[in-house]
């Protein structure tokens, strides 16, 4: 018997995380700094709703002020805040 592509099991990849975790200014407050990207932790592109390759952009111009601590790069949260007008 043939098996056709009718007949194969279609498992369905994750996808992958070129799409922040939704992210909001209650989440962020508390904490001391937020990554640019992240698909599981509050960020700064799921806070703004854009992609990771505009908010690292963004982070290369010098408009987003970040540092770098190891491999991660992240943006203090009360320059964020001051960014975004949330005093």
């Amino acid at each position: 018997m043939r098996m056709t592509s009718a007949d194969a099991t279609v498992h369905p990849l994750p996808p992958p995380p070129s799409r922040a975790r939704p992210t909001s200014m209650d989440e962020i407050r508390p904490l001391a700094v937020v990554d640019v990207f992240s698909a599981s932790r509050p960020n700064f592109a799921g806070l703004i709703g854009c992609s990771r390759d505009i908010s690292y952009a963004m982070a290369r111009s010098g408009e987003l002020p970040t540092i770098h601590l190891g491999s991660r790069v992240v943006v203090p949260v009360p320059a964020l805040r001051k960014m975004l007008g949330d005093l």
